[in-house]
């Protein structure tokens, strides 16, 4: 069981880091002026950052009701996959949200 949280570890970590790198890259292109951004009014950018909040809730609260509805008398391996399931889809939805943003 214990190499099995570490798989989850691991993917985590990957999840996170390709968010951070996606963001890291973005803000250096940015800031050389590689890339040219067109000047958008601050209301397109608040409700931007607005939809992308709430698209990330979402994904959180969906993640949650999925992990909540895993059933308490099954085998541990079927709770676990189910747990490792409803974990990587969660992630990737909020990676997703991540680069829309």
């Amino acid at each position: 069981m214990e190499a099995r949280f570490k798989t989850l570890q691991i993917i985590w970590a990957a999840m996170l880091a390709g968010v951070v790198a996606y963001t890291a890259v973005l803000f250096v292109v940015l800031r050389l002026g590689m890339v040219e951004m067109p000047v958008l009014p601050a209301w397109v950018m608040t409700v931007g950052a607005a939809v992308v909040l709430v698209y990330m809730a979402g994904v959180t609260v969906v993640r949650r009701r999925i992990v909540e509805a895993i059933p308490a008398g099954a085998a541990q391996d079927t709770r676990f996959a189910q747990y490792q399931t409803a974990t990587i889809v969660g992630l990737a939805l909020l990676e997703g949200g991540g680069l829309l943003a």
